[in-house]
């Protein structure tokens, strides 16, 4: 979604925190949740905080006091923690700065990610557009290539160093460590979340040297002519990851498709050949994946259009809203249609819903008694219970919700 002008370059930088579940310090209750599955001596943990001599000869499970991997809840405290930090004591992950995912992509011109413990920063400079004979030099010389063509211009602000300088500061205010070898800053050349960036020239693409690998792997694949399920799944799928950087590429891929669903739907890893269609569109994408890109320069288009078909017709509409309109829609598009979210009975029920108002039905009730006019039916989808109680311990929440006769369920302890 990042769009560059010829005058603008895209420069990245990156901060990773280094062991970053493992600086947590949680409760002794939730560390008792952390047990790792196996049986120990407690004379084996001599020389820990946690070792007890009176527990020498007997049996005991470790349990880990920080964020475990398998915790339910790691992700989402380790993201929101990273998140409030970055944005209370460094100014960063602004609204209109911070990518979301499934919301319109940030306008100006400084974008930040967060992944748990990365954080990375997208920041478009002003410079001299390159000539084409720069960019053949490059590609006959890469080793001699002279780096940006010219700095940012100084009276420029640059929101990255402010961003970047502050979340510094706040780490190390809190106590967490960025990795000094995984820091980076002012890229044009760097990988992000999965994607090789080219900052000066505007492209992002699958690691070019991951990609070759994957070629020559391919190579060997069909001079071999026999393969397994998982083997062959393993090769679609990471030509699919390719080829999401320029997505007409994927319609080289009919009977690899085809086939892919068939290996999907095999118990047994007994081996096959490979059909001769499936290795003509294997040698297609060999071909084509130095192709697989996304450039980030591409223009927008000024008309809408709309499509429509069935099994015996077409249609296709279109009309004129100018270039600034389609930058807008198509910062805010979805483009993975699959993902594409229908309305859900709850939803449809709530919206057609023209009774008196929340406030209004529980006035006529007695404090805290629940109106049963307002708790709609159960829904086709398959809701048995009005409420669920999660970590329930003694019930009490359960309990209150019975007694007003709405239909509980048992609990969730872990």
């Amino acid at each position: 979604r990042v769009y560059l002008r010829p005058d603008e370059e895209l420069r990245v930088s990156t901060d990773d925190l280094r062991e970053y579940y493992y600086t947590w310090m949680v409760s002794r209750a939730r560390a008792k949740r952390n047990a790792i599955g196996i049986v120990y001596r407690g004379r084996d943990f001599r020389g820990m905080k946690c070792y007890k001599p009176e527990w020498d000869n007997k049996f005991v499970l470790g349990a880990l006091g920080t964020l475990a991997m398998g915790d339910n809840l790691a992700v989402e405290l380790a993201q929101a923690a990273h998140f409030n930090l970055l944005q209370r004591k460094a100014g960063a992950c602004q609204d209109g700065e911070f990518v979301v995912y499934r919301q319109p992509f940030p306008r100006g011109n400084f974008v930040e990610l967060l992944q748990i413990d990365d954080h990375v920063g997208g920041q478009k400079v002003k410079v001299v557009p390159r000539s084409w004979v720069a960019f053949r030099t490059r590609l006959a010389c890469p080793a001699h290539w002279p780096g940006p063509s010219t700095a940012p211009r100084p009276d420029e602000p640059r929101r990255d160093t402010e961003v970047f300088a502050r979340s510094n500061e706040a780490y190390h205010a809190v106590g967490l460590h960025p990795h000094p070898k995984k820091a980076v800053r002012d890229a044009v050349l760097h990988t992000v979340v999965g994607g090789e960036v080219e900052g000066d020239y505007g492209t992002i693409a699958a690691p070019r040297l991951r990609s070759a690998v994957l070629c020559r792997l391919t190579f060997w694949q069909l001079y071999i002519g026999i393969t397994t399920p998982r083997l062959f799944i393993s090769l679609v799928s990471c030509w699919v990851q390719v080829f999401l950087y320029r997505r007409c590429l994927l319609s080289i891929f009919v009977d690899c498709f085809r086939w892919y669903a068939w290996a999907e739907a095999q118990e047994t890893e007994d081996t096959f050949l490979i059909p001769r269609d499936v290795q003509n569109e294997l040698l297609c994408a060999c071909c084509l994946w130095p192709l697989a890109m996304t450039d980030l320069r591409a223009g927008f288009s000024e008309y809408l259009y709309g499509t429509d078909a069935s099994l015996k017709m077409a249609g296709v509409v279109k009309a004129h809203v100018g270039a600034q309109v389609g930058a807008d829609l198509w910062r805010g598009a979805e483009h993975v249609g699959w993902a594409t979210k229908l309305g859900s009975p709850i939803y449809s029920w709530l919206s057609d819903y023209s009774g008196p108002a929340v406030e209004e039905l529980l006035g006529e009730k007695e404090e805290g008694a629940f109106p049963s006019s307002f708790v709609p039916k159960p829904l086709a989808e398959g809701v048995l219970w009005d409420v669920a109680e999660v970590f329930r311990g003694r019930g009490n929440y359960s309990l209150v919700h019975e007694e007003e006769g709405l239909r509980v369920h048992a609990g969730f302890d872990k």
